[in-house]
């Protein structure tokens, strides 16, 4: 769980359909927002408020360094070969449906709702006595290991989802599947969950980088290199730019005084050149 309105709803309709239902929240990331503040603190208490309402326990977990090993490693490295990752479905494989998964999903031939030998009490009370993990996001499955688009288009996230294995598709539920954003908007209101839930704004973007400007968040780990733009019709220097890794194509490159637009086309780490063209 989140915090966030889609995996507050979905443990609500895990419950209406007879689930035994244990929120886990997930804290990946160890670094505070360039305010001082900690998101994931926030994060925490609602997912606590949500699990207190619905009557539920709830724990937190960490995987920092099996994120910044399995994940952030891999993001920045692909950022200053100029390219650009979704560390988001790279977490999803790593992370979730990788060693979550493995941790607190029952082992096959298990009893039922059993906790480990060694188990202790707090979070580790209930490490393998999982029959399925479930979450918030927009996707289906066939109940084997095909995953499927969901009921609503416009909030498809089979593509985060597409690097995931079969064994652990086999062993998800997705609660929102079947149901459009608007419905579980209002499942949200007919349940009273708390309104610091119920009315947050959909996270967009990387979660890690906080408030901050991308580039200004990419900068304290990946090293300045400075470059030139050039046009790709006439390889004119029309710039210098301080990293390729701060450009993708398509994107727009803003060069001080030009009357036209230009755009991005390609990319040379090698020469830490950034070639673009302009727009027709």
């Amino acid at each position: 769980m989140s915090g966030g309105i889609d995996s507050s709803v979905a443990a609500y309709l895990l419950l209406q359909q007879n689930y035994r239902v244990t929120g886990i929240y997930m804290q990946n990331w160890d670094s505070r927002d360039e305010d001082g503040s900690c998101p994931s603190h926030d994060d925490w208490a609602d997912v606590q408020r949500v699990c207190a309402r619905l009557r539920i326990p709830c724990f937190k977990v960490g995987y920092q360094r099996e994120y910044w090993v399995g994940v952030f490693d891999g993001f920045l490295e692909a950022y200053a070969g100029g390219r650009t990752p979704n560390p988001d479905v790279d977490c999803n494989r790593v992370v979730k449906f990788g060693r979550f998964f493995e941790q607190f999903i029952k082992p096959d031939g298990a009893t039922a709702n059993t906790a480990p030998a060694a188990a202790t009490d707090g979070v580790q009370a209930v490490f393998g006595t999982a029959d399925y993990i479930a979450t918030g996001h927009y996707a289906r499955t066939d109940g084997d290991s095909l995953l499927r688009t969901p009921a609503d288009p416009s909030k498809d996230q089979t593509y985060y989802l597409s690097t995931i294995t079969g064994a652990a598709l086999s062993r998800t539920l997705f609660p929102l599947g079947a149901l459009h954003k608007a419905r579980v908007k209002e499942i949200a209101r007919e349940v009273a969950l708390p309104a610091s839930v119920a009315t947050k704004a959909e996270s967009m973007g990387i979660c890690f980088v906080g408030k901050r400007p991308f580039k200004a968040f990419l900068e304290d780990y990946i090293a300045p290199q400075p470059g030139v733009m050039r046009s790709v019709d006439d390889l004119a220097i029309m710039g210098v730019h301080d990293g390729v890794w701060n450009f993708t194509v398509g994107q727009r490159a803003r060069l001080g005084g030009a009357d036209i637009k230009w755009y991005v086309c390609g990319t040379d780490v090698a020469s830490g050149t950034v070639y673009i063209a302009p727009g027709r």
